[in-house]
């Protein structure tokens, strides 16, 4: 064999190990971090939800108020769950950012509106740490894909979001 076979061969056999590594999930859970899971429609626990397998799109919010009330966590409630009924192969969360536990806040908007998400309280800020998100950032979602590959998004609940847009066109991308 001559050297330039012998030297094709070894990048081709490097470069398929990188994109093996390249294909852990593992290194990508950290993008989401475990904090307290205040609500989820199903009862699943943190660990359930990141390893299932399944697609996400996750919402961080910041709260800079006191109070907490529907309009703080969704524009729009109504178009929420329709957004939700129409993405039934996602897991949706919410990270909440906030010093004051508003757990049992959360719990109850979620549980009276039948919401199908998971809520999860972040008094560390931990979400937007790992995922870079500066402070002044008051709200932003992310389309994880099934490996945890983050992907932009759009804010879903909003009435003037082009998240229906975005999820078409990730879905059109993805082969969904």
């Amino acid at each position: 064999m001559s050297t330039k076979v012998i030297i094709n061969i070894f990048f081709t056999i490097l470069l398929a190990i990188t994109s093996i590594a390249c294909e852990s999930v593992d290194e990508r859970k950290a993008l989401l971090p475990e904090c307290k899971v205040v609500y989820s429609y199903d009862n699943q626990s943190f660990d359930d939800i990141i390893n299932n397998g399944r697609p996400k799109v996750v919402v961080y919010n910041l709260f800079e108020d006191n109070r907490i009330a529907d309009k703080h966590l969704f524009n729009d409630i109504k178009l929420l769950k329709k957004q939700i009924a129409q993405n039934p192969e996602f897991d949706f969360i919410f990270y909440y950012h906030t010093n004051v536990d508003y757990s049992e806040s959360l719990a109850r908007i979620a549980t009276e509106n039948n919401l199908r998400m998971t809520l999860i309280l972040d008094a560390q800020g931990k979400y937007a740490t790992a995922n870079e998100i500066s402070k002044g950032i008051i709200c932003v979602a992310n389309i994880f894909d099934k490996k945890l590959r983050k992907h932009f998004s759009a804010v879903p609940g909003v009435g003037f979001s082009p998240f229906d847009k975005t999820m078409q066109k990730f879905k059109r991308s993805n082969n969904m």
